[in-house]
């Protein structure tokens, strides 16, 4: 459903249906990547994240950070990270 509405951006969402991802791309709606916190929530292996999906596909990213001090991190750590 947030898909439909057409937002400029989408967070906190890592996952999605290659239907949804399709409409993304088409729609051109970037998805914020916050690379240390999702490992940290979800427990995923660094080379499992599907930020490369995303590249590999066209699907514009913006690459964030997502309570930096909780996860000792920067937008330069996560950039070097991804």
């Amino acid at each position: 459903d947030v898909i439909e509405f057409k937002p400029d951006r989408i967070g906190h969402l890592i996952y999605f249906t290659e239907e949804q991802l399709n409409k993304i791309k088409i729609l051109n709606i970037p998805i914020e990547v916050c690379f240390s916190s999702n490992l940290y929530t979800t427990n995923m292996q660094p080379n499992c994240h599907p930020v490369k999906d995303f590249i590999s596909k066209g699907i514009p990213i913006a690459i964030c950070t997502d309570d930096t001090l909780c996860f000792n991190t920067t937008i330069t750590k996560e950039i070097e990270l991804i």
